[in-house]
Order: structure tokens, then sequence, then C-alpha cells
């Protein structure tokens, strides 16, 4: 049923209440039961819902993380030799010319902290 009046839709599921819930009892599911009626599973699921049957749980082909995240492995990039061999040497070389410079702590510094964190100012 192709039509956005909801008013036709719900007297169209209405009119077929018995099939539904027979069919929804028969373990048919609401998918299925949506793409016979040409209506989305949520309205067969409100409306199995309003006539007070017990739905059912998903149970379908849901994947645990580390299944999902193996099935992605083939969307990762992947990168030419040439390329990982030229950004290998650009990180040699910037390690070689980067110099890495330790601070000493004194009391004096600590203090001016503490004063700073223990007194915030305000402006």
């Amino acid at each position: 049923m192709i039509t956005k009046n909801k008013f036709l839709i719900a007297e169209y599921i209405e009119s077929n209440r018995e099939n539904i819930i027979e069919k929804y009892e028969q373990n048919t599911p609401i998918k299925t039961i949506a793409e016979l009626y040409g209506v989305s599973r949520s309205i067969i699921y409100l409306r199995l819902r309003k006539w007070g049957i017990t739905v059912r749980k998903y149970k379908g082909t849901r994947r645990r993380k580390e299944e999902r995240l193996v099935s992605r492995e083939h969307y990762k990039r992947q990168f030419s030799k040439a390329f990982l061999a030229k950004q290998k040497e650009n990180t040699r070389i910037n390690n070689e010319h980067i110099t890495y410079i330790k601070f000493k702590r004194s009391t004096e510094d600590q203090k001016l902290v503490d004063n700073l964190l223990s007194r915030p100012i305000i402006g």
C-alpha cells in the first residue's frame, strides 16, 4: 500500500488485523509481514503492541563487536610499498633533527603553581 495518509494506512492495517496476528504467531518476522502489506516495520510493531500481542525480541543476524571489526578489515586504507618506505625515511630524518628538552622542576616553580591553583584569578 503506497500512500502517505496515515488514516488510510491505519484502516488498512485494522482490516487485516487477524491475518497479521496469525502470521506473527506463526513466527513470521515483522519485516516480512511489513513487506507483505507494504508498510514499515514500525507500523506492524506498534500495532501488535497496541493489540496486546507480546512482541518477540529481535534475534536476527546481529554480530558481536569483534566480528564487526573483523568484517571491516577490508575497508582499511591500503598504502603502496613505495609510500610506506618514504614515510619511514621521513620519520627517521625528522627524529635526527628533533631535540627533546627535559625540564627540571624546582621548588619555587612548584610554589608558584600551588599559589595559582589555590587562589584563582577572577577577572
